[in-house]
């Protein structure tokens, strides 16, 4: 299932220049001219100094929350080529913050910053082309910028990934290159990912199915908690497909599915 806009959307974009600029701001915190030299230095076109306002505002720390003043500050640090405070711009627009949701605006910012390699604007330039939001619907446009950022270790589009290629939408259905990003993601903790590279192993046919290989990574992934690979995992032990066959097993699994997830299928299902 597509992750939903925008994965790590919801909170400011934090960098150490920032957290000095918030610590000196604040009243008590260094002398008393410090707020009026970070204003200063922004009026006079430090993009950090800048960025660093618009968070400030954004938040209302050490001062009054204020998202008219906060979008001022963005915007001229976005402006001046500030890739975080684009990304921030983007989010804000994508999702209304403390102005009118504007998805043409959402992708102009997200642009801007993913075209500077900014990857968390790449992924959630992918999802408003797959979602043709703010720009008609394209999904070769979302697979490229997904591979964008996959390509820079983003876990999310890693998995996402996965799932495009092993449904064919937007790219050519290929269950190897879908196994490859969903073990990428696998690898760095996904559990999804776990549980969709399992069932690729225990359902395609030829060189791909792997019984063995499939029951680890559903039984990793059901180790973490993940309802559906617990209850898949009891189909293996009770049916002995890549793991020995053990009825106690079996029904410790369906058991914990359905206290942890209330999860009841129709007994004749597979995974």
């Amino acid at each position: 299932m597509m992750k939903k806009l925008p994965v790590a959307a919801l909170g400011i974009i934090i960098i150490p220049a920032v957290l000095l600029a918030i610590y000196l701001f604040l009243p008590g915190s260094g002398p008393a001219s410090t707020g009026g030299r970070l204003i200063a230095t922004a009026e006079a076109g430090d993009r950090d100094a800048q960025f660093s306002l618009g968070s400030i505002y954004y938040h209302g720390i050490g001062t009054t929350q204020d998202y008219a003043e906060s979008v001022k500050w963005f915007r001229m640090a976005a402006e001046g080529g500030h890739t975080d405070a684009q990304y921030k711009l983007g989010v804000i627009y994508s999702l209304g913050y403390g102005i009118e949701q504007d998805y043409t605006e959402a992708v102009k910012w997200f642009r801007m910053a993913a075209e500077q390699g900014d990857v968390f604007a790449q992924y959630d330039l992918g999802e408003i082309y797959h979602q043709g939001r703010g720009v008609p619907q394209n999904s070769q446009q979302a697979v490229q910028w997904w591979t964008k950022a996959a390509e820079q270790e983003h876990l999310p589009a890693m998995s996402v990934l996965g799932t495009v290629y092993r449904d064919g939408k937007g790219v050519n259905q290929n269950q190897r290159t879908a196994a490859r990003w969903f073990r990428m993601a696998a690898d760095r903790g996904d559990t999804e990912a776990m549980f969709d590279l399992g069932r690729i192993y225990l359902n395609e046919r030829g060189v791909m199915k792997n019984d063995a290989e499939a029951a680890k990574w559903i039984k990793k992934a059901a180790e973490q908690g993940h309802v559906p690979a617990q209850y898949a995992l009891s189909f293996l032990y009770a049916y002995g497909r890549g793991v020995e066959q053990n009825g106690a097993k079996a029904k410790k699994w369906y058991t914990r599915a359905v206290e942890e997830g209330g999860f009841k299928p129709p007994p004749s299902t597979a995974p």
